[in-house]
């Protein structure tokens, strides 16, 4: 849904259902739905997953999720559903949205995308926070605009408390 510029995408928690995307963790291929099944330990843990954001398209802030208690991001990931070209990477952040103190690179401080990664690659982003407070609105902010072709998805592992 588009809010005056701003790309709403729905949030997905607790993801269980099979997901027809293909993930490459350490060279071998399965189904991102196993992926994020085999990070829902507990009750204790959320995965969360963004919008698709075509990195090649215009700038972008994604509404990933609105955390309704505290968490702690235990891991953030970028989830390639599509082959980026071999042109160069664009810089994303992961921030949040509290009213009159908006932070875009709060979680995540600009990690640029890979170049020539296949579908299914998944790239661990280095966090400089993970204490997440109620009411904190996470969020991923692309300038867009890379020359070539490549779309990610955040997943983001959370534990309550």
């Amino acid at each position: 849904m588009d809010a005056g510029g701003v790309t709403l995408n729905a949030v997905q928690v607790g993801v269980k259902a099979p997901c027809p995307l293909i993930a490459n963790v350490d060279g071998n291929h399965t189904n991102l739905g196993t992926v994020l099944d085999a990070m829902q330990t507990d009750l204790e843990t959320v995965i969360v997953k963004g919008g698709v954001i075509d990195l090649s398209g215009s700038a972008v802030l994604d509404i990933v999720f609105v955390a309704d208690q505290a968490y702690t991001i235990k891991s953030a990931k970028l989830a390639y559903v599509e082959t980026s070209s071999a042109d160069a990477g664009i810089a994303l952040t992961v921030g949040k949205l509290i009213v009159g103190t908006d932070d875009a690179d709060y979680f995540v401080t600009a990690s640029t995308t890979e170049k020539s990664k296949e579908a299914g690659y998944i790239k661990t982003l280095a966090r400089a926070h993970t204490a997440v407070a109620a009411g904190d609105i996470i969020t991923l902010t692309s300038p867009g605009g890379k020359s070539g072709t490549g779309n990610v998805v955040l997943v983001l592992e959370l534990i309550r408390g």
